[in-house]
């Protein structure tokens, strides 16, 4: 621990993954000494610059300075998530800790961020049913590792779409632990305050109280982003008051209609069971009552078709007959899709899906 944290001068040498160390001083220069044009992100707590060192490109995100007992803890909280590699998480190559410096080396993600591939006018990408569905899971199954790890449990306590980020296969690695904690079974409900973005904070956060059903929240809301390409906050064109995408859902999901949320550049082509199943599953993993949404290992199951939503969550008797609606929907839909590739396609198919429903 010595070697990591304190007034290490002997650490000039960085290992990001090739043969040989580098040197802090070509990491500067592959980062044009932190230079604006290099720079890919912001976060609360630094930047994030690319830079090609050796033919290898990571990402190096420099740590503000103006604490350094809350540096000190970040830097001991990502040596202990060091150790953790799961295929759906950011991998952290190494850290850079001396003389008022503090970095923290990544692998490099060339699609940037989901938010940025969902939102950004300027991103090129063209996320097609497939990828977000296989986003939905790659998010889930990282939550999983890290809620569900035999030897160290973390709650990330700060899943957004913005820390999602898409290698060049599109695969989704949740990154930017900032505010991870580690808990056990005997003190998961501590209470520790954190600040969370608008939109993706669960209502316990007002007390304060943070728990890996904090994360399963956060995570209803992106996957909520993820299907409608849309974000969780906006604001109406006639007034100031904001509009939330959470709300949409839930005034859909009352009228059995929250297949209307998929997004609308899809070109009317995605497979409507999936569909369903995981904007179904957004409600659930967004109940207001944290010890009625899902665990992440029960969200796995569901998306990998293991088990029912009616297996992992029991719906309350005012949410029975919207059940039967969205199950009636569901069965409908599925039957109507197109045999070879199971895509809804036309608007007027899911007209009258819904028009043959009770």
């Amino acid at each position: 621990m010595m070697g990591w944290l304190g007034n290490t001068d002997h650490l000039q040498e960085i290992d990001i993954g090739i043969e040989k160390p580098v040197t802090l001083k070509q990491l500067k220069d592959a980062t044009r000494n932190f230079s604006k044009r290099n720079e890919i992100a912001q976060g609360g707590f630094g930047t994030v610059y690319k830079a090609e060192v050796q033919g290898k490109i990571v990402a190096v995100k420099k740590l503000r300075s103006h604490c350094q007992e809350r540096i000190n803890e970040f830097i001991n909280e990502f040596y202990t998530l060091k150790a953790m590699s799961q295929e759906n998480l950011v991998q952290l190559l190494d850290i850079y800790n001396a003389k008022g410096l503090h970095l923290l080396i990544y692998e490099y993600m060339e699609n940037n961020s989901l938010a940025h591939a969902l939102f950004d006018s300027k991103s090129k990408l063209k996320l097609d049913w497939e990828v977000r569905f296989n986003i939905c899971l790659g998010i889930a199954r990282g939550l999983e590792y890290l809620h569900e790890h035999p030897r160290m449990k973390i709650v990330h306590s700060d899943i957004k779409s913005t820390n999602i980020l898409l290698d060049g296969n599109l695969k989704a690695k949740i990154s930017d632990f900032g505010l991870a904690r580690l808990y056990t079974e005997d003190d998961q409900f501590k209470f520790i305050k954190v600040e969370v973005p608008q939109g993706y904070m669960a209502p316990e956060y007002v007390r304060g109280i943070v728990t890996s059903k904090a994360d399963v929240y956060s995570f209803g809301v992106v996957i909520l982003e993820t299907v409608s390409g849309r974000t969780n906050a906006g604001y109406r064109r006639d007034s100031q008051e904001s509009e939330f995408l959470l709300d949409t859902a839930y005034d859909l999901h009352r009228k059995g209609r929250l297949v209307d949320l998929v997004d609308k550049t899809l070109s009317n082509k995605y497979d409507a069971k999936q569909a369903i199943i995981i904007l179904n599953l957004a409600v659930k993993c967004t109940n207001i009552s944290p010890t009625l949404r899902p665990t992440m290992s029960e969200v796995v199951s569901v998306l990998v078709g293991d088990k029912k939503i009616e297996e992992i969550c029991t719906p309350a008797l005012s949410d029975s007959h919207l059940a039967q609606v969205d199950s009636s929907v569901s069965m409908e839909a599925t039957s109507r899709a197109s045999t070879s590739s199971n895509l809804i396609k036309g608007e007027e198919e899911t007209e009258h899906i819904y028009e043959s429903t009770p």
